[in-house]
């Protein structure tokens, strides 16, 4: 009698042992997984969130079984508002109407059957975000035409080394899905170009790419026609890399590279006869031998402010002609530069040395105005401008602006003087600067930060 009740209680247990293998539920990660004839269903993601993948294998902590997983039930992601970006493997095969339901910020599905999809109903992204895309691979557009799929915005990526020509351009893909970049392979066009804006997004089959390099991989021969009737070149701000060759032998004229090139190719810029002027950013990280070999830039301006920065460069890189080429260095920079193998042969120059110039400019042009005249506000203005200047270029900007300015101010300030007015001083009408009279009415320059409106104002 107690065998017999022995094996029964044995019969039940392994009877309820295998159904819980075979229809169990259990937890991993932030997914609850129905199991079913030795697969596994999502059941329930409520809590995935952001950019999600499906994982394609599940194992059940209790007992260490690892199963497929091959479906989403019904409602496995429903009214999930933190899920952005779904990625559905190609081993589910099974999707229930309502699995993506009222997942209000879904913005992005990507999938890669390419030979048969599951089919789906019309409820599946009901209730998404309204820019939602369905994300497949190119040429497989056709199999997503069921009610389910065909409910949102659908775009094709292409596959790493796909080929897409739009206008003079051919791009080669370099990344796919989620990340789908190109970079230009090819400039089709013989003709002179003076003013080439390379463009930073290609759009192919409902798919962005991003231009992230530039001549990848051309050999010297390629390199000579590649963009040669070239005057001046934008490069957009998501390139990576300008590869070798690129402008090799082209007639560009000035280059600023965008602060998000890290790698300068061999030969880039080299016999670019006409290039004058060059600006390096700080993204750079490596300038390959003879990039600006045989160009004749007299001033190539640089962003590093730290010696750990600076990239390592051969004498090559400019053809030995350092001693040719003003270096444009940050503020109170120097003798950083003055302390790294070949950028101390550059003539160089320190932005604080500039900045101190156009000051002392600035200060000679009111040196024998007397401390009451209200000309002396505009130019402490233009110092406290000129110090907070980032550039060059801007301070010089600044310069002629007050400069021009300040010649205005002290001959109407003379004239009106001469003509017996009374003239205010700094508190009358605010901070001023006599512009011109008009009869007895002084024509004031208020200063405002750095904004001015003409004023007038009585004399006092």
């Amino acid at each position: 009698m107690f065998k017999k009740l022995f094996s029964l209680f044995a019969a039940l247990t392994l009877s309820a042992g295998l159904w819980a293998a075979t229809y169990g539920y259990f937890y991993e990660g932030n997914l609850l997984y129905h199991i079913q004839g030795g697969v596994v269903y999502i059941c329930n993601g409520s809590s995935a969130e952001g950019f999600f993948t499906i994982p394609t294998i599940a194992t059940d902590a209790d007992d260490g079984k690892s199963y497929n997983v091959v479906g989403l039930d019904d409602d496995a992601f429903l009214n999930n508002s933190g899920l952005e970006t779904i990625v559905i493997p190609s081993s589910i095969s099974s999707i229930s109407s309502s699995a993506f339901f009222g997942c209000s910020h879904l913005k992005d599905v990507y999938v890669s059957w390419t030979t048969s999809v599951p089919g789906t109903a019309n409820t599946l992204f009901k209730d998404v975000d309204s820019d939602c895309t369905l994300h497949m691979p190119y040429g497989t557009e056709s199999l997503y035409s069921g009610d389910g799929w065909k409910s949102i915005a659908h775009a094709a990526y292409r596959p790493i080394g796909d080929v897409i020509e739009q206008g003079d351009y051919e791009y080669v893909v370099t990344g796919t899905e989620f990340a789908p970049t190109v970079k230009v392979a090819k400039f089709n066009n013989d003709g002179t170009v003076f003013d080439l804006n390379i463009p930073a997004l290609v759009l192919d089959n409902g798919t962005d790419y991003a231009v992230t390099k530039i001549a990848d991989g051309l050999t010297e021969e390629e390199g000579v026609f590649y963009f040669k009737n070239i005057f001046f070149a934008t490069i957009p701000d998501n390139v990576l890399s300008i590869g070798d060759y690129a402008f090799y032998f082209s007639n560009i004229y000035t280059v600023d590279i965008p602060n998000s090139v890290k790698t300068i190719g061999r030969r880039a810029f080299g016999v670019t006869t006409m290039l004058q002027e060059v600006t390096i950013p700080t993204s750079v990280k490596t300038i390959k031998d003879e990039a600006f070999n045989g160009c004749n830039a007299e001033d190539v301006y640089v962003k590093w402010t730290d010696a750990a920065s600076i990239p390592t460069i051969s004498t090559s890189v400019f053809g030995g002609k350092e001693s040719d080429i003003t270096l444009h260095v940050p503020d109170n920079t120097k003798s950083i530069y003055q302390s790294k193998n070949v950028w101390k042969n550059f003539n160089i120059v320190d932005l604080a040395e500039v900045k101190a110039a156009a000051a002392q400019q600035i200060n000679e042009k009111v040196s024998e105005l007397t401390g009451d005249n209200p000309i002396l506000n505009i130019a402490t203005q233009a110092i406290a401008e000129i110090y907070a200047a980032t550039s060059e270029k801007e301070v010089q900007e600044i310069l002629n602006k007050y400069l021009g300015l300040l010649t205005n101010a002290i001959d109407a300030y003379d004239e009106a003087k001469g003509s017996g007015a009374d003239l205010p001083t700094e508190g009358d009408c605010g901070p001023t600067v006599i512009i011109t009279k008009d009869d007895k009415t002084l024509i004031l320059y208020n200063v405002d930060d750095v904004e001015y409106t003409i004023t007038e104002c009585d004399p006092v």
